[in-house]
C-alpha cells in the first residue's frame, strides 16, 4: 500500500468515526429535547388545572342551567370509524344531549348507511346529497333542536366526560360570551395516542392560563380544532354558520366571525382525539398548510384594534409576540408575513 493510500484510508476511518460521533451527540441531544418538551408539557398541564379549579371554585352558578347539546357528526364512507365515533358519543356523562349523523352523499355501497342505522332511535340519521363537510354541518345545524353545538368527525373520538366538561365552564355567569374548547390527542387509525405529536400540538395550541389571562392569543397563536368546541346556537343565526365554498379549514373561517363576540377558552382537559390517517378527506397536506396559514393571518388581521391592543398594550408589542411564537412553531411563512405586518406599522 502506497503512502497516499494509507493516508486516504486513515482520512476515512477518522471521517467515519466522525460521523458516528456526530450521530451519537444528535441522537442524544435530540431524546434530552424530548424529554424536555415532555416536562415542561407535565408541569404546563398541572399548573394549568390547578388554576382551573381554583377559578371554578370561586364562580357562581347559572340556576338550573340543563341546556340541551346537539352532536352533529358529519360521515361519508365513515364506515371504518363511524361506530366508534356514534358510541363516544353515546357514552358521554352529560345526559341532555342528542346525536345527529350527516350522512354527505357517501358511495360506499350503503355501508355508511346500515352503521348509522343499525343504532336505531339512538342517534337520529339523515341523507343528503355530497356536497363536503361545511355542507353537513350546516344541514346539522338545521335540524339540531340544542342550544349548544358539538362537531364530531366522524373518524374522531371524545371522552365520556367531554360534553360534561364544555358545559360546565358555560354554566358559571359571566360566560354567556364565551366559546369552550378543550384540548386534544393526536392518534393514529386505531386510536392508539402520537405521544410526541400530541405533546407537540399542546405545547404550541393548548394554554388555559394564556387562554383567560390573554384571551385572544388562544385564537392568534393556537389552532383551536372543530372537533373540541361547544358553540351556543345562537352564534350561527347571528354570524352565519359553516362557508359550504370552503371544503378544508372552513372552522378557521368561522372563528374568524366569530371572534367579533365571543372569546375562546382553552379549557384544560384532554378530551378529544383527533384521528390521523391516510384515507382523511383534508390529508392534502401541504394544500391544508397552505390555507390553514392564510386563515390564521387573516383572524391576526381582523381581530377588533381595541382587543388587539389590551393584549400587549400596543399592536407592535403583539405583532413581534405572534412573529416569535410562529417562529419557536416552524411556521415561518407566517412569521415572514407578520413581520411584514412590522414593517409596514413602523414606517
Amino acid at each position: 500500500m502506497t503512502l497516499i493510500n494509507k493516508k486516504t484510508v486513515e482520512l476515512n476511518q477518522r471521517v467515519t468515526e466522525l460521523e458516528k460521533y456526530i450521530s451519537s451527540v444528535e441522537t442524544n441531544f435530540s431524546k434530552s429535547l424530548s424529554l424536555l418538551k415532555y416536562r415542561i408539557w407535565q408541569y404546563n398541564t398541572t399548573t394549568n388545572l390547578m388554576l382551573y379549579e381554583q377559578l371554578l371554585s370561586q364562580k357562581t352558578k347559572k340556576p338550573n342551567f340543563h341546556p340541551l347539546v346537539s352532536i352533529v357528526i358529519p360521515a361519508y364512507n365513515g364506515a371504518n370509524f363511524l361506530a366508534e365515533a356514534i358510541n363516544s358519543a353515546l357514552n358521554q356523562t352529560y345526559d341532555n344531549l342528542e346525536i345527529l349523523v350527516i350522512n354527505d352523499g357517501s358511495n360506499d355501497q350503503d355501508a355508511t348507511k346500515k352503521i348509522a342505522q343499525s343504532f336505531d332511535n339512538e342517534i337520529r340519521y339523515y341523507e343528503k346529497p355530497n356536497g363536503g363537510v361545511s355542507s353537513a354541518l350546516n344541514y346539522g345545524i338545521k335540524k339540531m333542536h340544542g342550544e349548544y353545538f358539538a362537531w364530531l368527525s366522524h373518524d374522531d373520538l371524545i371522552t365520556k366526560d367531554h360534553i360534561e366538561k364544555l358545559v360546565e365552564w358555560v354554566s358559571f355567569k359571566g360566560t354567556d360570551s364565551d366559546i369552550p374548547f378543550s384540548m386534544f390527542n393526536l392518534v393514529d387509525k386505531n386510536g392508539h395516542i402520537l405521544l410526541n405529536e400530541t405533546i407537540e400540538a399542546q405545547l404550541f395550541c393548548s394554554d388555559f392560563k394564556i387562554s383567560y389571562y390573554k384571551n385572544d392569543l388562544s385564537l392568534l397563536q393556537g389552532e383551536i380544532n372543530g372537533g373540541s368546541v361547544l358553540i351556543p346556537k345562537k352564534a350561527f343565526d347571528d354570524f352565519g354558520a359553516f362557508d359550504e365554498t370552503q371544503p378544508i379549514t372552513q372552522e378557521r373561517d368561522l372563528w374568524d366571525r366569530l371572534m367579533n363576540q365571543y372569546h375562546f377558552i382553552n379549557l384544560p382537559y384532554t378530551t378529544a382525539s383527533i384521528r390521523c390517517h391516510s384515507a382523511q378527506v383534508t390529508n392534502t397536506k401541504d394544500k391544508v398548510i397552505e390555507l390553514t396559514n392564510q386563515k390564521n393571518l387573516n383572524i391576526i388581521k381582523n381581530l377588533p384594534e381595541k382587543r388587539r391592543d389590551s393584549l400587549f398594550g400596543d399592536d407592535l408589542t403583539l405583532l413581534e409576540h405572534l412573529k416569535r411564537s410562529y417562529l419557536d412553531n416552524n411556521k415561518t411563512w407566517l412569521a415572514t408575513k407578520i413581520d411584514d405586518l412590522i414593517q409596514a406599522k413602523k414606517q
